[in-house]
């Protein structure tokens, strides 16, 4: 058996060298290098994009909407954020002639002081021509208000002959004037909104003495129309959040014992989008 010996000697040597026998079942696996990633591509610059949108970053947001004012007297209107933003002004109405007074004069509306849209001239007294329609100026459009009808005058000797009195005149795209109606019996018309003129008055007489007595009516002119002026601001025409002065001109006052009709007031009318 001693030849046995060196055998089993280099058999133990060879089992005790690295690898010689197999890993045990139980031993966790190497696990390969984790490798770097693949570079990304280079990001390019990115084009140049359209301006924000209203309410994106940019411009404040437009919101339509309108204003008006119909009430003789002075405001101030704050210009909104808008795209287009269009103003339509009347002038007063002026007031018909009454039998012995004159009617009293329109007065103007305007926007910021320069589109203006002037009032209506009062008739005079019985018997009378009618008042001159309003000029306007500063608009893309400028009408003047029509004029007041005319009065007249005529007698009779048996009883009060039947006369029309002026018609107030029209505003241009606005109100009608006073209606003519005959006298007797007296019976003044107002002008309607928006500047409007109003209708005249006048009075019966008698005159001479008698066995030659005559009758007389006269009667007066009707008052003249605010004028019309309208414009269209296109976007930084007027800067937003700016207050701009707005005025709403008075319709004529009436006069005389037997006054004419009154004048419309006019109108200032704002819309944006």
């Amino acid at each position: 058996m001693n030849f046995l010996r060196p055998l089993l000697l280099c058999v133990a040597v060879l089992l005790m060298l690295p690898g010689a026998l197999p890993a045990h079942a139980d031993s966790c696996p190497t696990l390969p290098a984790v490798s770097t990633p693949p570079g990304l591509p280079a990001v390019s610059t990115p084009p140049t994009l359209p301006a924000a949108p209203s309410g994106c970053g940019g411009a404040a947001p437009v919101s339509p909407g309108s204003q008006d004012y119909t009430t003789a007297g002075t405001y101030s209107f704050t210009v909104p954020a808008y795209n287009t933003l269009t103003v339509t002004l009347w002038g007063g109405g002026a007031a018909g002639g009454g039998d012995n007074a004159a009617g009293g004069n329109g007065s103007a509306s305007s926007f910021n002081g320069t589109v203006i849209a002037n009032g209506g001239t009062g008739a005079g007294s019985s018997p009378s021509a009618g008042g001159a329609g309003g000029s306007a100026s500063g608009g893309s459009t400028n009408t003047t208000g029509g004029d007041g009808g005319a009065g007249a005058q005529q007698n009779d000797n048996i009883g009060p002959p039947s006369v029309a009195t002026g018609a107030g005149g029209n505003s241009p795209n606005g109100g009608t004037g006073g209606a003519s109606t005959n006298l007797p019996p007296a019976s003044s018309q107002a002008g309607s909104s928006p500047g409007g003129g109003g209708a005249g008055s006048g009075r019966v007489t008698l005159a001479g003495s008698p066995p030659h007595q005559f009758y007389i009516t006269s009667t007066a002119g009707g008052g003249g129309a605010g004028g019309y002026s309208t414009i269209t601001y296109s976007a930084g025409s007027l800067t937003p959040g700016a207050s701009i002065a707005v005025i709403v001109g008075a319709g004529g006052t009436p006069a005389g014992t037997a006054p004419g009709g009154t004048g419309a007031a006019g109108k200032v009318a704002i819309s944006w989008n």
